[in-house]
């Protein structure tokens, strides 16, 4: 018997950079794409019609994630990706939250296709703490199984 099934599994890594660029913290989180994000996926198999994942955002709600989500909690910072990159079966998303963006406590983190509402493809439970000047760099993996 063949039994096949596709997974996806994310996972996101986070450095925070104080304002002279050393690293105060260096964080690794698991992380749920949810319902949204997986359709969101089977749609761009047959079609373009919907914007790539062009976005990162950064939250202060603490909840655990949950799959039938659609924005974070209480989003405070939005940002263009620097990249997004495909090797082999993992799909890397990186991006720099600079100095006064998303500051405080921040606890969720999740990937868009737009710089505002949008789809949103995951997210993630964190756990940071960002000054105005400090810049955290955030990078989610979706690994396809």
């Amino acid at each position: 018997m063949i039994k096949d099934g596709i997974k996806i599994k994310g996972s996101i890594h986070i450095v925070v950079y104080d304002e002279d660029m050393n690293v105060k913290q260096n964080l690794d989180y698991n992380n749920l794409v949810v319902s949204v994000g997986k359709n969101y996926i089977a749609n761009r198999m047959t079609s373009n019609a919907t914007g790539i994942m062009s976005h990162m955002a950064l939250g202060t709600t603490n909840s655990a994630p949950v799959i039938s989500e659609t924005t974070l909690g209480n989003e405070v910072g939005r940002v263009v990706l620097d990249s997004a990159d495909v090797t082999n079966n993992v799909i890397a998303y990186v991006a720099t939250f600079p100095a006064g963006v998303a500051t405080g406590a921040i606890k969720e983190a999740g990937i868009f296709n737009a710089n505002s509402s949008g789809v949103m493809l995951n997210k993630a439970q964190i756990d940071v703490t960002k000054a105005p000047s400090d810049t955290i760099v955030v990078s989610l993996n979706l690994v396809i199984q």
